[in-house]
């Protein structure tokens, strides 16, 4: 007779006089992933680029763009994407950020808060996103005006 625990080392049924089998199987994360900070934060002019630098990361399906200075480089595949941002709200009264995947909008991905001149706020979310090609990955300053932006960062793994 044998028995199953879900436990993760194996364990001694002193009742039934058998030993137990352990059925977990500890989780390794395998996936790729990345992690970009922006170094040199300051004031971004209105659809520029946040720049963001690769400060950690795992695999080779997510990188910092040789290519596009400050922006992120993926390989095909479902990513989850967080990003978060610091920044002060302009005179016209908004602070906004989008990502764009290849210079194009990334649907759900716009945020913005709307105050009082000179007010701190912070803006944060995570998104799911397909890639079914190499694509340049950059987080983008929305606001209809030049915005300062105390820090901005970004996670990504591979799904």
């Amino acid at each position: 007779m044998n028995c199953f625990f879900n436990h993760p080392r194996p364990i001694f049924c002193p009742a039934l006089r058998v030993n137990c089998e352990n059925q977990i199987v500890n989780p390794v994360v395998l996936s790729d992933y990345g992690y970009f900070y922006n170094t040199a934060p300051g004031e971004i002019e209105t659809e520029a680029t946040i720049p963001l630098a690769l400060v950690l990361s795992r695999g080779t399906s997510i990188s910092a763009s040789t290519t596009t200075a400050g922006a992120i480089n993926l390989l095909p595949g479902t990513y989850e994407i967080t990003y978060t941002v610091g920044g002060e709200i302009t005179e016209g009264g908004t602070l906004s950020v989008e990502l764009e995947l290849n210079g194009i909008d990334v649907v759900g991905s716009v945020l913005t808060e709307t105050g009082t001149a000179g007010n701190e706020v912070n803006l944060s979310n995570t998104l799911l996103l397909n890639v079914t090609a190499v694509s340049t990955l950059e987080l983008v300053n929305n606001t209809a005006e030049t915005a300062t932006f105390t820090f901005a960062g970004v996670s990504i793994t591979r799904l």
